[in-house]
């Protein structure tokens, strides 16, 4: 299962229900999740595997090219750890974990869009048929453009492992990185499957989260004395930013000097920003509609109080009073309605997701101001 669509009309909509079950075919990401879905065991455990599998292979190279006693000998520990004859170098697992960590948050956001969308559902105003569409083009991908991104992806690698070797040579040898053929292929190859499934996974949360905005927009009906289904999809963006983040920690704190690189310092800023734009730019839209909604209810509610309060001072005025509790009575509910409704929180997502966000996309900046500490101290 995968994401959105090019066109989200309701023509496009209902041609594609129109069509039977499946409006377009899956991509390569979906065929494979729908297999890892298939098997008998946890889905993490498939993907975990191959990148054991890629990092005890990374390890093997270094250790057998004499590259990992060589560095620790020569005083370049950071990172480098022996134990006993072995050595363990934690940053040569991050890009094997990485990526396939990419095709386990893809297998994960899919699950969530659906429970999000059918938790949804009382607030979607659309028939059967159209929420069947819906949910394919949010868990499902197109086969063309994903493999498309994904090429990109690599196309990606490419150039910066290019870039990276061509100028800075003394941080890839700070990486231990492209130090015998042997790991010079190793490593490219792994940092080819890394960016080709991350190119997947960055068209994938793209095309999901604009489907979202666009459920938003044009298929939501508001109530705004319900507004718990409304908070379904912050939970599918709000996982969707800290994925993202996560994997930005893992370089981060194995990766000696990455923030002193002006490459993958910019991709680093770019995932943190990445990141808070995945949460909140889906729900933008739904918050404006949110607000517009409460204003009339109030607009509303302040013309029936002063209604009211002029029919009281009428009363009052010609002393005609037999309706004066009626009208009291009135007031006070009007008052208490302009309450509630004063009180009502306009942005579609409970205060305590924007806090575990928060915390998540300062942290990578809080590392790395402790590791520009430490390494001037040191």
């Amino acid at each position: 299962m995968a994401t959105l669509a090019s066109s989200n009309s309701d023509a496009s909509l209902q041609d594609a229900t129109g069509a039977g079950p499946y409006p377009y075919p899956p991509s390569w990401v979906d065929r494979l999740t729908d297999w890892v879905r298939s098997l008998p065991v946890p889905y993490w455990l498939v993907y975990l595997i191959p990148a054991v599998v890629l990092f005890a292979a990374m390890t093997v190279v270094n250790l057998s090219d004499g590259t990992y006693s060589a560095t620790y000998a020569a005083g370049n520990t950071a990172g480098l750890y022996k134990i006993g004859p072995f050595f363990i170098y934690p940053f040569h697992a991050v890009p094997e974990f990485v990526a396939f960590y990419a095709l386990a948050l893809m297998h994960y956001l899919d699950d969530v869009a659906h429970r999000a969308l059918k938790s949804f559902r009382p607030a979607l105003h659309i028939d059967d048929a159209h929420y069947r569409a819906l949910g394919y083009r949010l868990t499902t991908l197109p086969a063309r453009p994903t493999l498309l991104a994904s090429l990109l992806g690599t196309l990606f690698a490419v150039g910066v492992l290019s870039s990276i070797t061509a100028f800075f040579p003394d941080f890839s040898a700070k990486l231990i990185l492209f130090t015998s053929p042997a790991a010079t292929i190793l490593a490219w190859g792994v940092f080819i499957i890394l960016w080709f499934i991350w190119g997947a996974l960055t068209y994938h949360t793209i095309r999901q989260l604009r489907l979202v905005r666009h459920i938003y927009s044009v298929y939501t009906h508001i109530d705004l004395f319900n507004l718990h289904p409304l908070y379904s999809f912050s939970w599918l963006t709000a996982r969707t930013g800290i994925g993202w983040i996560l994997a930005t920690y893992a370089f981060m704190l194995t990766a000696p000097g990455l923030t002193e690189n002006i490459i993958t310092l910019g991709i680093v800023v770019f995932n943190v920003i990445f990141a808070a734009a995945a949460f909140a730019w889906p729900l933008v839209g739904i918050h404006n509609k949110l607000e517009e909604a409460k204003s009339a209810r109030i607009y509303a509610s302040n013309q029936s109080f002063e209604a009211l309060s002029s029919q009281l001072h009428h009363g009052i005025d010609t002393a005609v009073l037999d309706n004066v509790p009626h009208i009291k009575d009135g007031l006070e509910a009007v008052s208490h309605e302009l309450e509630h409704l004063e009180k009502i929180h306009t942005w579609p997502w409970k205060r305590e997701t924007v806090g575990g966000l928060s915390t998540a996309l300062i942290l990578p900046v809080v590392l790395w101001l402790i590791t520009r500490f430490l390494d001037r101290l040191l």
